[in-house]
């Protein structure tokens, strides 16, 4: 069960990325990147990611706006929920005024992006 939404996961990144870039190419988003921080291959491997500074439980994008917010979406699957650790970071991010969301769809994910977008464009004009 777990490689199969492992695997609805690494879809769901994939398509995620493909709309992420295209609202690169439309300005709505200046920078995006996917922050690799899955586990991937052996014991060992492992040891080494961590002792680089991969930290388990941070969100899986990290979005900056043209205007220079920023914030994190988690991607989620059916009814998966954050982990301990992805909880935690949550609040820390929050503590901080970073906000994270958690997203299902593609169109969830443009809902965020766009939604932070026109707040943006509200603060410009008013």
């Amino acid at each position: 069960m777990a490689s199969k939404i492992s695997h609805k996961e690494d879809t769901l990144q994939c398509i995620v990325a493909i709309l992420l870039d295209n609202m690169v190419k439309m300005g709505k988003v200046a920078v995006w990147f996917h922050i690799a921080n899955e586990f991937v291959g052996n014991i060992f491997q492992g040891v080494l990611r961590k002792k680089k500074g991969v930290k388990k439980g941070i969100p899986d994008n990290y979005i900056l706006l043209p205007n220079g917010q920023h914030f994190f979406i988690e991607l989620k699957v059916e009814n998966n929920k954050m982990s301990l650790e992805q909880e935690q970071y949550k609040k820390r991010f929050n503590n901080a005024n970073i906000e994270v969301f958690v997203c299902r769809t593609p169109e969830e994910v443009k809902q965020v992006v766009l939604n932070f977008y026109r707040k943006d464009e509200k603060n410009c004009t008013n």
